[in-house]
């Protein structure tokens, strides 16, 4: 049955990886907040550990076989998508277009000792105020 599903071992890994990808997807975090969109997608890879621990161990001969590395893996798993980079695009565009920066994020920048712009003050009132 193997055979004639998977040609190779290689494609059967990736397969199965792939499948594992399936199993639990991860969902790029859309808070509005680039911090609070990179603490979810953290919590998020947190909970793939075992995944990662077979990958990285297990599977050590495999990579010395095939040339491939851990990194080649993890775009199987991801299936193209970088939540990373998708994340960060998207705080970047809310930039541009000049939308108010989250709650969290004013208390970032007064946590390290510099004041909020008068304009990061306008445009969070606006914001609370539904405007």
């Amino acid at each position: 049955m193997l055979a004639r599903r998977w040609a190779t071992r290689h494609d059967l890994l990736h397969a199965t990886i792939a499948y594992a990808g399936t199993e639990s997807p991860i969902r790029t975090p859309n808070t509005g907040s680039l911090r609070e969109d990179m603490i979810a997608l953290l919590r998020q890879l947190n909970t793939r550990t075992d995944l990662a621990a077979v990958l990285g161990v297990q599977l050590g001969g495999y990579y010395q076989e095939t040339g491939e590395t851990l990194a080649d893996l993890r775009d199987v798993i991801l299936n193209g998508q970088d939540p990373v980079m998708a994340s960060s695009s998207r705080a970047r565009g809310r930039t541009r277009r000049g939308e108010p920066r989250s709650p969290d994020a004013a208390h970032s920048v007064t946590a390290r000792g510099s004041a909020p712009s008068p304009r990061f003050h306008e445009s969070a009132t606006n914001a609370a105020r539904g405007a």
